[in-house]
């Protein structure tokens, strides 16, 4: 995956299909974020029959998790 700040990574991630889930260090805006780590990818499938009587694995929900580092982007006072 390209190093694409913390809004390209989520975004990237979403488009995958996933549902992400972030955790981060700081208040500053998500623009000005680093991506300190990609974890715990979670794929939920069911099987179901099909229409001809085959079963099939279907994906229900796929999650994963994102750490930020968004301390030290607030200008000083």
């Amino acid at each position: 995956m390209a190093d694409t700040g913390a809004v390209g990574t989520i975004g990237d991630l979403q488009s995958q299909g996933y549902t992400v889930n972030i955790d981060r260090v700081g208040s500053g805006p998500l623009d000005q974020c680093t991506v300190n780590n990609v974890r715990n990818p979670n794929t939920t499938t069911r099987t179901v029959r099909t229409a001809h009587g085959e079963l099939d694995n279907i994906i229900v929900s796929k999650t994963i998790q994102v750490s930020l580092n968004c301390a030290g982007t607030t200008p000083p006072r």
